[in-house]
């Protein structure tokens, strides 16, 4: 099938196809394995950043690490073995491809090796006897399928959990955003300042003014807003303090029993934040003074009298 003369090349030229499906399947596996890495250290990021909240300085460590680290990984699992592939980087020897088909095709023993090392010597010390050996034992290599022993398809279990970590990634992002992008945004832009969400913020009477007439009692219906239901409210008046009731899930009231002056209380929130709220108090309508006119019939012949103090009359 191979001519004598060219069955050391053509030896040659099977491993060189071999260590190219080589780098070829290392490069498949380099971007799936940088996929899995990405989305863990993301993970990682993002978990860290939103149960600890850090500060500008370790968002910026989280930032630049984690960019470095995934460069890096990326570097040397897909870059490496694409420039290897093309003959621009490091590149595995016929020596080591032997090796490595060795472990793989337990038959052929250290033949590759050995003719590999005749060829060597040949260069340095051409005999018959080492031209006729080294034909032979590349003969005999040649009889295997260097390029059957390996395939992605070794990899596939690796694949189908490279392809769910990514999928379960992109659901997770498009089912739950704000959880994504909040710490991410954060992270990205660690310079910035951000304030701590609130847990629950408050609606007291719908929105409404809150205005009563003089000496009535004031109701107030609390209504907190947010993932966090309080179990309890503090209200402040001045020095006072109170503790509205809770009727049900996110909702509370309290009472102010006479109120005759206008004021300001305050609820803390779930950053126990003080929240201001002011009372309007309307006077109610009184009479003040009253003037009254009295005229008599004439056949009494008497004066028009005024009266102003009215338990006169």
């Amino acid at each position: 099938m191979y001519a004598t003369k060219n069955s050391f090349l053509s030896l040659t030229k099977e491993l060189d196809l071999f260590i190219n499906k080589h780098y070829k399947i290392a490069f498949i596996r380099g971007l799936l394995l940088s996929v899995v890495f990405f989305v863990g250290v993301l993970f990682g990021v993002l978990v860290l950043e939103s149960f600890f909240r850090f500060s500008s300085v370790v968002r910026g460590f989280l930032f630049f690490g984690s960019g470095i680290l995934a460069t890096a990984f990326f570097i040397k699992n897909v870059i490496y073995p694409l420039l290897s592939l093309f003959g621009r980087g490091s590149r595995m020897s016929h020596e080591q491809a032997a090796k490595l088909l060795e472990k793989r095709i337990p038959k052929i023993g250290d033949q590759l090796l050995n003719v590999i090392g005749l060829k060597r010597q040949a260069e340095k010390n051409k005999t018959d006897l080492l031209v006729a050996s080294i034909d032979k034992k590349s003969k005999l290599s040649l009889k295997y399928d260097f390029l059957a022993t390996i395939s992605i398809g070794e990899h596939k279990k690796f694949i189908l959990l490279a392809l769910l970590i990514f999928l379960t990634a992109i659901c997770f992002s498009l089912l739950y955003p704000q959880k994504v992008l909040s710490p991410l945004k954060r992270v990205v832009l660690f310079n910035s300042k951000f304030e701590n969400p609130n847990p629950f913020s408050f609606t007291i009477n719908q929105g409404q003014d809150l205005i009563v007439l003089e000496n009535d009692p004031l109701e107030l219906k609390i209504k907190t807003n947010g993932s966090v239901d309080p179990e309890e409210l503090y209200l402040h008046v001045g020095k006072q303090r109170f503790f509205p009731v809770k009727l049900k899930k996110n909702n509370f009231t309290h009472q102010f029993k006479s109120v005759n002056s206008s004021f300001i209380f305050s609820i803390l929130d779930g950053n126990n934040d003080s929240v201001f709220y002011s009372v309007k108090v309307l006077p109610k309508a009184r009479i003040i003074s009253e003037k009254k006119i009295v005229k008599y019939p004439k056949y009494t012949k008497t004066k028009v009298d005024t009266f102003y103090d009215l338990n006169r009359v």
